[in-house]
């Protein structure tokens, strides 16, 4: 035999016997991973069992459950709840459930709670402070205030009180009424309010919205003071809501809001001769706030057009025998005389407008002031009258038809072209 022909043979005979181990090698393996399969079947069963009794919500489900899965804080928590609706001891579950998941505050506050249930406030007090501990988010906090406000403890009700509304968010309604539980000082409640613009501005709309009228400043400059292009609108709501029972403050955010060039009028002075906004209708009216209002009525044609600057007033002479064409809400001084003064133009003439200026008391309906029926006459004109604002601080400016007795409602049109009021000496 040659040298090469056994160099052949030999190849072939380790090939032979490589092939003839290998199989043997795989089925070692894979019996060796049997019981390791076997282990995670297992495991995967007893996981899906223990989560299908959970899912059942009941006492024996749930007690399944904790017996399979004892190291599942969730599992602990939720039988507790079971056990404590059943008048049966949960101490064992919640203890478990804490210390299963040590950094999850619920269920130091859950045990927080079962103490203060037991009558062991010093405990409860101590879960609820380990709880903040650990976690520094708004419910920990919260659930602390509510503990102090139940001790009546002011100091500490007031500390946690402004810690829980540093972390606020979303609705806080809940702890501001928590507030006013605890006093009737508006200021203190301030005080405790964070540098939060969202926050303020909340609580500012929380006093509209349960009436505290009284207490909106000085919070109302500084929440409009903080105002910007993406978050004003609601402010103009602000105004028109307490324009009435808060002429003052409603004064206060509309100026601000126009010093910060949102909306396009100067600042209002009530003391001064800044009363009207929008006094020559160069503007549009917006019908916001303090603007101007017109209301949408049969026969008659309101109208403001940029050609021609004033307020364009077209009755059909189908207009209903009184109605109102226009109006304001304008801020006054109480017991101050002031002056108000107009100019209009027409294009040709009628017996009798019965267009006519008045000033009413927003509160009482009662009319402080009216002015002569303007004349149209093909001319232009102007009127003036004297009043006085009586007690209240809020009144509207109204310019309305009333047709005039012994007279017909005819067809007319005039431009108001201005309309002005001034504080008197």
């Amino acid at each position: 035999m040659t040298s090469s022909a056994a160099i052949t043979n030999f190849s072939l005979l380790c090939t032979l016997r490589q092939t003839s181990f290998r199989p043997l090698a795989a089925r070692v393996a894979c019996l060796a991973a049997l019981p390791l399969a076997g282990a995670a079947i297992y495991a995967t069963v007893r996981l899906a069992i223990a989560d299908s009794d959970y899912r059942a919500n009941t006492t024996e489900s749930l007690t399944r459950a904790v017996r399979i899965e004892p190291g599942n804080a969730e599992y602990h928590e939720l039988l507790a709840e079971h056990l404590e609706g059943e008048d049966h001891n949960d101490d064992t579950d919640r203890e478990a459930a804490a210390h299963l998941s040590p950094l999850d505050s619920k269920y130091w506050i859950d045990l927080g709670v079962r103490a203060e249930a037991n009558n062991d406030p010093a405990q409860a007090e101590k879960l609820y402070l380990h709880a903040a501990s650990i976690d520094r988010m708004f419910v920990p906090r919260w659930t602390l205030m509510n503990f102090y406000f139940r001790r009546q403890d002011s100091a500490k009700f007031w500390l946690w009180t402004q810690r829980a509304l540093e972390m606020g968010y979303d609705d806080l309604t809940a702890a501001y009424r928590l507030c006013w539980r605890m006093t009737g000082d508006p200021r203190q409640i301030e005080r405790v309010l964070p540098a939060n613009d969202e926050v303020r501005r909340n609580y500012l709309f929380f006093l509209v919205g349960t009436r505290r009228f009284q207490a909106l400043s000085p919070l109302d400059h500084q929440v409009a003071a903080a105002a910007t292009a993406a978050n004003y609108r609601p402010l103009l709501d602000y105004c028109e809501r307490v324009m009435i029972p808060n002429p003052r403050s409603a004064v206060a955010v509309w100026n601000a809001l126009c010093e910060k060039g949102f909306i396009p009028f100067a600042p209002l002075d009530p003391a001064g001769n800044k009363i009207v906004t929008n006094h020559d209708f160069r503007i549009m009216p917006t019908e916001r706030g303090f603007d101007w209002r017109v209301p949408v009525v049969d026969g008659a044609t309101v109208s403001v057009r940029n050609e021609t600057p004033g307020l364009t007033v077209q009755l059909s002479g189908d207009q209903p025998e009184d109605c109102v064409l226009a109006q304001q809400y304008i801020a006054l001084t109480p017991e101050r005389n002031y002056k108000l003064s107009y100019q209009y133009s027409s294009a040709a003439a009628v017996d009798s407008s019965g267009v006519t200026w008045q000033v009413v008391d927003a509160l009482t309906s009662a009319t402080l002031a009216q002015s002569d029926a303007i004349k149209i006459n093909g001319n232009a004109g102007s009127g003036q009258l004297e009043f006085n604002s009586g007690p209240g601080s809020i009144a509207i400016l109204v310019l309305r038809y009333r047709r005039e007795p012994g007279t017909v409602r005819h067809e007319e049109s005039a431009l108001i072209r201005s309309v002005e009021i001034e504080a008197q000496p």
